[in-house]
């Protein structure tokens, strides 16, 4: 969080080694991972081919680190501006609000669904959604009031109040893969 680097561990050998990151700030698009610039990355999700997703907090984006030996760093949604924008259109230009102080309270949270991630927008008080097949951002919870209102009803209609944290329900399929992993460790 703080170091802004993105640590691997090697279960195995128990050796940690940095994944991407070597400052804090911004350098762009498509540089090497160990090269990589982040301003206090705060949650990741990994798909299934070893690409991860990070919110890079305090830079107002959503990162993505490509897969594989030559990893890349690049922005897959956010243009680095605290506000609310880009449902329905181009994510390059989407806002979102994480706490963005100098030394921020972590915020927002990442969950991954085969092609969709979610993302809990933390100061909008709304969970948005990435079609990451069609590139379409949508929210899918809360109304950007902060509050507790609307159990029971339409997901759009809840007052959500600086969501931190989400998790995905999980298919019986999805259950029996990750118990199937969890015994093997």
């Amino acid at each position: 969080w703080h170091n802004n680097k993105i640590r691997q561990l090697d279960p195995e050998t128990g050796i940690v080694k940095v994944m991407a990151g070597n400052s804090y700030g911004y350098n762009g698009e498509g540089v090497p991972a160990y090269q990589g610039i982040f301003n206090q990355p705060k949650a990741l999700a990994v798909d299934e081919t070893g690409t991860i997703y990070l919110i890079d907090q305090r830079n107002q984006r959503i990162r993505v680190i490509t897969s594989g030996p030559e990893r890349t760093i690049s922005t897959l949604a956010g243009d680095g501006t605290q506000g609310y924008a880009g449902d329905g259109g181009d994510v390059s230009t989407a806002q979102f609000h994480w706490d963005g102080n100098t030394t921020p309270i972590p915020s927002g949270a990442l969950a991954l669904r085969g092609t969709e991630l979610y993302i809990a927008d933390s100061l909008n008080h709304r969970i948005r959604k990435l079609d990451l097949a069609t590139g379409q951002l949508s929210c899918v919870a809360g109304t950007g009031v902060a509050g507790n209102t609307g159990d029971g009803g339409s997901a759009l209609l809840a007052e959500l109040n600086s969501p931190l944290d989400l998790e995905l329900e999980r298919s019986e399929e999805e259950l029996c893969l990750t118990q199937s992993h969890n015994a093997k460790l």
